[in-house]
Parts: C-alpha cells; sequence; structure tokens
C-alpha cells in the first residue's frame, strides 16, 4: 500500500509534534509534552465558587480539545495518541492541575467511547480518593442508530455545546452540583449525525476505509470508522435533507421550535462544501418552520482527513435564555467559533446594488440591416464557443485550472440568453453591455481582460479596425503581458496589427480579416514554445506545458466565427 502523503516527521511523534506547535502558537497556554496536558495558565479566581472544566481524548480530533481550552470554556485538556484514550495517569495530572485553579471543583465532560470511559474514569476515582471534588458528565448524542448494543451511543461534535454552556455557567459563579445537572439536561436536548465520502488516513498506515465511486458512508464517528450503512451519493441539498430528517425525527423537533445548530468539518471537506452545507441546513429547518438562533460552522472536531462533514442540533427549551447566554458569553478559547457575527442582530446594513445604470443607448447609431448582422455575428461566436469548450478545457489542464473553455462558455450562454436585449443598433451601448455580462458570468482574470476590451472597443466602434486596438489598448492598461507571454495577446496582438495595416493602407476588410486570422493562427501556434510568464502555469513545472495556450486558441475561435459569418 502507498504510504499516505502528509505534513509529519514521524507517525510516532505526530502528536507530540503537534502539540509543541500549538504551545509555540499560543503561549497562554501551558503545554506539557510529556502528560501531554494543555492548561489554561490562569491566577486562581477570587471567587470561591468557580468551577473548572477538563475534556480530551485521542488526538487526531484537532482542534478539540487543545482549541477549546481558554477562559469561558475548559480550564484543560488531555491528549492520547491518535484515536486512543490517554492514560489515567496523565488524566489524573491534568485533573489535579484543573482543581489547584478551581475552588468550586472539577467537571470533567467526555464522549462516549469505551478507552476514554475507562480511563477517565479510574483518573476520576483516583482523584476523589485524594480529595477532590470531582463529577463526570458523558455525552453520548449520536443518532445514527437508533438502539445500538452494548457501548452505546457515541459522543460526537455536539459535545461542544455542552462545553460551551458548562463554562458559561463557570463563569457566572454555578456551582458544580448546578453545572452538573443543568449539562445532563443539556445533553438529551442534542443530537448529531456524521456522512462521510472519503475516509482518514492514518498516521503512517494510509486509508482506514474504502468508499465505492459513487457511494457515500452515513453515520461516521471521528475515530475513522465507517459508517452505520452505506448510501448512494446524493447531491448536497439531499444529503442535508437526509440528516435533517433524522435528527429532527430523533429529537421530535416540530414547527415553532428554536434550535443552535453546529455544522462540522470532519477534516478533509472545503470551507467550499462546508458553507454551502451550512446554508442549506439553515434554508432547510426555515422550511420546516424551525428558527435557527446560532448556528457554529467550523473545523471544530475532526477525523484526521476524513472528508466528511456532522450536523448538530441542540433544541432550545421555550422561554429559557439559559444556555443561549452561555453560548454568547466570551471565550479565549481559540477553536470556538461564536462571536459577535454570529449573533442575531436588527441593526445589520443591507448591501446596496446596481450603482451602476443600466447601460443607455449613445453613441454613433448603425443601420438596422448592419444591426442584424452583428448579432448575428455575436450569435455565431457565441455557438463557436460553445462547441469548443471541451477543446479550449483540455488546452487549460496541466498548465492552468482547465476551465478555459467553461469560462468562455459561460458567456456565450449569457450573450445568447441576453441577445434579445442588446442594443445592436448603437454598437457602444452593444459593447458595454457585452462588458457588463463578461464581468458577471466570467469571472476571474479571463473575465476582467475582455470586459476591459470590450469598454476599450466601445469607445471607438463602429470604427472596427480603431476599436479593435483600442481594446487591445485598454487590456494593456492593467496587463502586462505582451507578445511572447503565453496569453490570448500573443494571437490578438498579431492579427490587430495586420487587419489595422491593411486597413490603413486603403485595403478590403475582407482581406484583412482573412490575413488577421491567419496570424492569429501563428501567434497561437507560437505558444507552445513559450515560457508562460503570467497565470497559473507561471508556477506550473514546464514538463505539463505542451500544447498551445487555451486563450490564445479561444481568440482563433471566435475570430473564425466571425469570418465564417461575414465573409
Amino acid at each position: 500500500m502507498d504510504q499516505p502523503k502528509q505534513f509529519i516527521i514521524t507517525p510516532e511523534t505526530c502528536v507530540d509534534d503537534m502539540l509543541n506547535g500549538v504551545q509555540a502558537t499560543y503561549p497562554g497556554l501551558s503545554v506539557d509534552i510529556k502528560s501531554r496536558v494543555i492548561f489554561h495558565a490562569q491566577e486562581p479566581p477570587k471567587s470561591n465558587r468557580r468551577v473548572g472544566l477538563l475534556s480530551g481524548g485521542g488526538s487526531g480530533h484537532e482542534p478539540f480539545a487543545a482549541g477549546y481550552v481558554g477562559e469561558g470554556m475548559l480550564t484543560a485538556a488531555v491528549a492520547g495518541s491518535v484515536f486512543s484514550s490517554p492514560p489515567a495517569s496523565h488524566i489524573l495530572t491534568a485533573v489535579c492541575n484543573v482543581a489547584a485553579v478551581s475552588p468550586g471543583g472539577v467537571l470533567v465532560i467526555l464522549n462516549n467511547y469505551t478507552g476514554d470511559i475507562l480511563n477517565f474514569g479510574l483518573a476520576v476515582e483516583r482523584a476523589k480518593a485524594k480529595g477532590y471534588n470531582v463529577n463526570s458528565l458523558i455525552i453520548d448524542e449520536d443518532c445514527a442508530i437508533d438502539k445500538p448494543e452494548g457501548a452505546g451511543k457515541r459522543g460526537l461534535c455536539g459535545c461542544l455545546f455542552v462545553v460551551k454552556i458548562a463554562g458559561g455557567m463557570s463563569l457566572m459563579g454555578k456551582t458544580l452540583e448546578d453545572i452538573s445537572s443543568e449539562c445532563t439536561q443539556v445533553k438529551k436536548h442534542i443530537v448529531t449525525l456524521g456522512v462521510t465520502v472519503k475516509a482518514c488516513n492514518m498516521p503512517g498506515l494510509g486509508l482506514m476505509f474504502h468508499i465505492e465511486d459513487g457511494f457515500m458512508e452515513i453515520g461516521v464517528g471521528i475515530h475513522g470508522e465507517a459508517g452505520a450503512l452505506k448510501h448512494q451519493m446524493l447531491s448536497a441539498n439531499k444529503i442535508v435533507e437526509l440528516i435533517l430528517e433524522k435528527l429532527c425525527k430523533t429529537l421530535t423537533v416540530k414547527e415553532g421550535d428554536e434550535v443552535c445548530t453546529i455544522v462540522n468539518n470532519l477534516g478533509g471537506s472545503s470551507q467550499l462544501e462546508l458553507f454551502l452545507v451550512a446554508g442549506l441546513v439553515c434554508a432547510q429547518l426555515k422550511t420546516r418552520g424551525v428558527q435557527v438562533v446560532r448556528q457554529y460552522v467550523g473545523t471544530l472536531m475532526t477525523s484526521l482527513d476524513m472528508a466528511g462533514i456532522q450536523v448538530s442540533l441542540l433544541l432550545l427549551r421555550a422561554g429559557d435564555r439559559l444556555w443561549l447566554d452561555c453560548l454568547d458569553a466570551p471565550t479565549s478559547a481559540f477553536a470556538w467559533p461564536g462571536n459577535s457575527l454570529t449573533l442575531q442582530t436588527t441593526c445589520r446594513r443591507e448591501i446596496v446594488k446596481n450603482f451602476e445604470a443600466d447601460t443607455e443607448i449613445e453613441g454613433p447609431m448603425i443601420s438596422s440591416e448592419e444591426a442584424v448582422k452583428l448579432k448575428q455575428c455575436l450569435e455565431a461566436v457565441a455557438e463557436a464557443l460553445k462547441s469548443n469548450e471541451h477543446r479550449l478545457n483540455e488546452l487549460d489542464k496541466g498548465c492552468g485550472d482547465g476551465d478555459t473553455g467553461s469560462t468562455l462558455k459561460r458567456m456565450a450562454d449569457a450573450i445568447l440568453q441576453d441577445i434579445d436585449n442588446i442594443p445592436a443598433r448603437s454598437p457602444q451601448s452593444c459593447f458595454l453591455r457585452l462588458s457588463k455580462l463578461a464581468e458577471e458570468v466570467m469571472g476571474g482574470t479571463s473575465g476582467a481582460l475582455y470586459s476591459l476590451m470590450f469598454v476599450g472597443a466601445a469607445a471607438h466602434v463602429p470604427q472596427w479596425s480603431a476599436a479593435w486596438q483600442g481594446a487591445l489598448d485598454m487590456a494593456m492598461t492593467y496587463s502586462n503581458a505582451r507578445l511572447g507571454s503565453r496569453t490570448m495577446f500573443d494571437a490578438l496582438i498579431p492579427a490587430c496589427e495586420v487587419f489595422r495595416d491593411i486597413t490603413t493602407r486603403g485595403g478590403d476588410w475582407r482581406e484583412a480579416l482573412r490575413k488577421a486570422i491567419e496570424a492569429a493562427d501563428e501567434g497561437c501556434s507560437k505558444t507552445q514554445f513559450y515560457k508562460p510568464l503570467f497565470g497559473r502555469a507561471t508556477y506550473v513545472d514546464a514538463s505539463n506545458i505542451r500544447s498551445m495556450d487555451a486563450g490564445a486558441y479561444g481568440v482563433t475561435v471566435w475570430l473564425k466565427a466571425i469570418k465564417t459569418e461575414l465573409l
């Protein structure tokens, strides 16, 4: 089996190396590598009622638990090896240190996993034997299996609700008994369900299990294990629908209820996917008549690099603000995602749109016949770009992001959809309209360049030679790309020069267009031998660049479409 590519030194030292990084990044935390205890180094509070909080477990769940150590959350955390519970002796070290700064006692919060139950339980009993005031609370909010046998339900990222509420109550000066009792109720109001599309890689070992193409696993935990069942892959909205159906049924969430949610990245999903899912969670709960009053989104409790998400619901009690007040309480813990921006507000200023007025009809007018021909050229260009989408994308692979064809196709689709609204009798207004379409639908560098060229051309149409030069001048005002840079300018510049020279000497524009396309073809062909100086290709190994530039080829495509329509 191929070894996974990971940023580690050795599998045996990766946890200690990680903890060294935590200490280097957050000097306000005390980290003992030998016992793997992360401690919030604070002076004992003047109040003799402050309760300290401790949690932890195996590593591989980062930022849990070290990321939740800080004022207003955990007083300390203790880490084991990857997916393995820390030994009771290390946990006892953590308990004793927490007790030293917590006159009100210590609450140990742990997820329901056999190793953690045994080792934390042993440490708690030893601490009690030493005279420490210690309670423990086991979180088991997983709803993947309705009635699990033996070990019971697992503890997942929903435990963060408990940690934050317990931390808030500690700040309020609540007693250990009060916090323990209240958090016992909190955990009964939480459910969590996870889905994954790719298993995690154990340091030095590789994938924990394999998921077949076209399938996903539902009901995954946080220790690299497979899900409770396999399911055919669904779109994101359908996945969220499936998750929420299970969560709401398990917790008996009904119309009119208020909830808080956690949308957790299991480690290997992108932030784009994460916030997309978060939006769907809110929207679908709203459709159910359920109000999301707080939503916490982030990489909060992971299963190494597993590509997946977990969603947790906390069902709030009607008319009781205690849990919300605790969730909103300040904390210095670096991984907690709640802040002033996650609070509901009535004073948010909405974004003002449409600062630019719609394009007005302006500039020289052309005849109705010429306007028809202009629209026909635009349609021909659009169809040609659409038919060359795959070829353009293939040319862009290896040295770019493989989307030149898709980008130009978006512009083509926009032209065809908007063709009846394009004011072709006013070429200036027409090109300004095209400029706006390019910036809106193409995006990125290509969208900006084409938009600039349309603006530059608009100042000179219907003097087409001057318009072409104006387009180039405008684009090159903001881009340093020139001939030999392996860009679309390698086709545009020689074509423009040929067209301008022939028409300036009084030559036939038809012949000028033919010669211009020949020059564009030649310039495009040369790009396969050029070293890229701009764009993503600049950073790519030269061995990956074996073909002509996609942007330059795109220029030849639309020039030839115009020629076919006009000649």
